[in-house]
């Protein structure tokens, strides 16, 4: 029944509601068993001469009453958490998508974006994540520019540039929003830095999502055929591309290790998942990044959502908690290679990430899937993906116990146009650094 009404234990109230009416009304049950047992202890003549309950016969019955009250409250409470801000989380059923193949029929720009919105993942967030994917613009207003000649612009006093001073630079700026800088921040940068604590079992509906869609034969400089090599096991079938470029404004990963608290953050965090078509416009599979790597699966082995209306055409990404990388399982801990971004020895890292006990943790905690308005377009000849620079200080790794130890520096995330997913998808997710490696 509860599943029916779209409850689940993630709703706050509903759930400690059931805990409390079945704790009542198991002692009610204790209660009413004792006044059967001293019932009979008494003897047939002491029942006959009873005209009044005894005590437990009556804290039985209150307590069973209150059960009553108890479990009528809470899940009315919980029916209206379940549908206040879109409905409540429920893992969803394991089964292969259901796809419709019909074209759009309207304009390249329109279909591009019908087609992303139709295959959009739904995310799920570990409960104590603080960041959900967003636009830039935040993140830029609150922002200092460094410039190649090492100046800095203050906040509010530039707009992003396209292009390096000299034509053979590239990466030559970097913003920060001082997220080190705990005195000097802005009042809109530390509410980026901070973020914010969200409800479990909420669908949330905000932020926004960067879309690219590439489409195999398409006239212009917008899909290049280099872009669909002919490559990896799809490579017959093998006609679309859509890309969701996820924002972060902030990452902050904390573990507890044995020598104490290991810590990596850096601001301006990139992520993006990746979905082919066939040539009738049904899905062959996803890829997920995660720290400068990343998975494929074939679609069949997705999980869609329930909590979307219309077909189940929406796969679940499980975001993990800090770091945002993305994976399949919402239920599984890894071992993350939190180094690959600064082209370290391949797997060592994860190795020592394996010895220390640190894991990617994801689980269903709240659910983000992003707003009707949300949609933005990814085109690199215009802001935010032409900007040649890097989003955010630097990227850092660090050891905290008695002291703070610096393990690791590198450079914060660049913009997605200057990313080998972005440059070369078919090659990065089947010849690359995305597993299982299936270049043939």
């Amino acid at each position: 029944l509860a599943g029916e009404a779209g409850l689940h234990p993630a709703a706050g109230l509903f759930a400690d509601g059931v805990r409390a009416a079945g704790i009542l009304g198991l002692l009610a049950l204790a209660l009413l068993a004792l006044d059967a047992v001293l019932g009979a202890l008494r003897g047939e003549e002491q029942k006959r001469r009873g005209a009044t309950w005894s005590l437990a016969a009556r804290l039985g019955l209150s307590a069973a009453l209150v059960s009553a009250v108890v479990l009528s409250v809470s899940t009315g409470w919980g029916m209206v958490e379940a549908t206040e801000n879109e409905r409540a989380l429920t893992p969803p059923d394991r089964q292969v998508t259901e796809v419709s193949s019909a074209a759009p029929g309207v304009g390249d720009a329109e279909a591009d974006l019908e087609l992303a919105r139709r295959f959009a993942p739904v995310f799920a967030f570990a409960r104590e994540e603080r960041w959900a994917p967003t636009s830039v613009d935040a993140f830029v207003a609150a922002a200092t520019l460094e410039e190649p000649s090492g100046e800095r612009l203050p906040a509010g006093s530039f707009e992003l540039p396209s292009r390096c001073p000299k034509a053979t630079e590239f990466n030559c700026y970097e913003l920060s929003i001082g997220c080190d800088e705990d005195g000097r921040r802005t009042v809109a940068a530390a509410a980026l830095c901070e973020g914010e604590l969200r409800r479990p079992g909420r669908l949330y509906r905000d932020g926004a999502v960067y879309v690219r869609v590439l489409k195999k034969g398409r006239r212009g400089p917008a899909t290049p055929r280099s872009l669909f090599a002919e490559i990896g096991p799809f490579r017959d079938e093998l006609r679309t591309l859509i890309q969701y470029w996820l924002f972060y404004p902030y990452n902050e990963w904390r573990t507890p290790v044995f020598a104490g608290e290991l810590v990596q953050r850096h601001e301006g965090d990139w992520e993006a998942v990746t979905i082919g078509l066939d040539e009738r416009r049904e899905p062959l599979f996803l890829a997920d990044s995660a720290h400068c790597h990343g998975t494929w699966v074939r679609w069949e082995e997705t999980e869609a959502t329930t909590r979307l209306p219309g077909p189940r055409t929406h796969p679940i990404v499980a975001v993990a908690r800090g770091s945002h990388a993305n994976y399949q399982d919402p239920d599984e801990k890894r071992s993350p290679d939190w180094t690959s971004c600064a082209n370290g020895p391949a797997g060592v890292a994860k190795a020592i990430s394996y010895a220390s006990n640190i894991r990617d943790e994801t689980e269903f905690g709240w659910l983000w899937h992003p707003p009707p308005r949300g949609w933005l377009p990814a085109d690199e000849g215009r802001s935010p993906m032409s900007f040649p620079g890097r989003w955010g200080a630097e990227d850092r790794m660090a050891l905290k116990n008695f002291r703070t130890t610096d393990l690791h520096e590198g450079d914060a995330p660049r913009t997605p146009t200057f990313q080998a997913l972005w440059r070369d998808p078919v090659r990065t997710i089947f010849c690359g650094s995305y597993e299982p490696r299936e270049c043939g």
